[in-house]
């Protein structure tokens, strides 16, 4: 009977090293804690200190251009006809606006000339007439 007391002591006493190996799994070394890895879940957790995150920053036109060029290698890698789309809208984008600048400036251009005549006009007529009553 002493030796399954003895017994019963030591399966007790391994199963609580054995709770207290897995308690301290679950909350893992100090450096793990401190990296937020090796949860259970596999997620980051945001740090819990109160420290305020740092808020990003709108990108300059040239990060967006960067990050933009950047994702269309991604796709072109995927998916090369959708990256052939994706160009070819950008290229008719872009040749539509300009088209639309050449004829909005043609118009500025036109409406300046025509400006012009019509107070060339307007003088014309206005200096004859007063010589007509001149005389």
């Amino acid at each position: 009977m002493a030796d399954e007391k003895k017994r019963n002591k030591k399966a007790k006493a391994g199963a609580a090293s054995k709770k207290k190996v897995k308690s301290a799994k679950k909350t893992g070394s100090l450096l793990s804690r401190l990296l937020h890895r090796g949860s259970e879940s596999g997620a980051k957790k945001p740090p819990s200190n109160g420290a305020p995150r740092v808020k990003a920053t709108p990108l300059t036109p040239l990060d967006h251009s960067i990050q933009e060029i950047r994702s269309m290698i991604k796709v072109g890698e995927r998916d090369p006809e959708r990256l052939a789309m994706l160009l070819s809208s950008l290229l008719s984008k872009e040749q539509e606006k300009q088209k639309s600048a050449q004829e909005d400036f043609d118009r500025m251009v036109w409406d300046i000339v025509n400006k012009d005549e019509a107070t060339e006009e307007g003088d014309n007529a206005g200096g004859s007439d007063e010589g007509e009553d001149r005389s």
